[in-house]
Parts: C-alpha cells; sequence; structure tokens
C-alpha cells in the first residue's frame, strides 16, 4: 500500500526475477496496466456516485478490466509453479506482506473512517 514500486515481497517483483522470460513480461504488462488504470481512476470525474454514468468512468473500468486480464495471464504462468519449494516460500512471504501492509492497513482505515461516520451521526441528531 503506498508503494511506488515493487519490492522483493511483492508478487510483480518475483515475477520479473524469477528467470522466466514469459513471467517477467507479463509482470511488466501487469505494472503498465496498473499505472494506466490508476490514471484513469485519477482522471474519473468525482465523486463516482453521481458519475458513474460519466465517459471518464468508463475508461477507467475498462482500465481496470484490462489490468484484471494481464493479472490473469500472469497467474496461468504462476500456475506452473505450484508445488515448487522455493516458490511456495517465496509466495508465503509475499502474502504475509500483503495482509500486513495492504489487508490489515485498509480495514484499518475503513474501521477509523466507520468510527467517524458514526460520530458524525451522533453530532447530527444531537
Amino acid at each position: 500500500m503506498g508503494a511506488t514500486s515493487p519490492n522483493e515481497k511483492s508478487l510483480v517483483y518475483f515475477c520479473l526475477n524469477a528467470g522466466n522470460a514469459t513471467l517477467a513480461a507479463q509482470a511488466k504488462a501487469v505494472q503498465t496496466k496498473l499505472d494506466a488504470a490508476l490514471a484513469k481512476i485519477k482522471a474519473m470525474k468525482a465523486p463516482f456516485a453521481l458519475y458513474y454514468s460519466d465517459a471518464s468512468s468508463k475508461t477507467a473500468i475498462d482500465a481496470l478490466g484490462e489490468l484484471d486480464d494481464a493479472l490473469g495471464d500472469m497467474a496461468e504462468t504462476l500456475k506452473g509453479y505450484a508445488g515448487n519449494e522455493t516458490v511456495e516460500t517465496q509466495c508465503k512471504v509475499i502474502n504475509e506482506n500483503y495482509v500486513d501492509n495492504v489487508v490489515v492497513a485498509t480495514y484499518r482505515t475503513l474501521a477509523d473512517n466507520a468510527q467517524k461516520l458514526y460520530q458524525s451521526i451522533v453530532n447530527i441528531k444531537k
């Protein structure tokens, strides 16, 4: 979360450095599609709830679809590594990093914002 480039505990970094040219090319495609999707999301008219039918939202959704396709291609190649002990060990590190730095952080932010929303509602009712 907040990373601007793949680090040694990321899936993209692993795929770029696994010694498999196909996997490296797919990881580069994922990076390109991710950057494009993020740019399209930032370019969307806001708030989304009012502009969900705007062309900028459709463009962002399409870019996310392309990212999903690129991730799917990479996932297919990664299936070939199933059962490889070295790869499985690295995947465990990647998963732990993801849980610690994305999942937990996301839920913490959601919980904090839910509390703020609740407090705002309580204050309005007073």
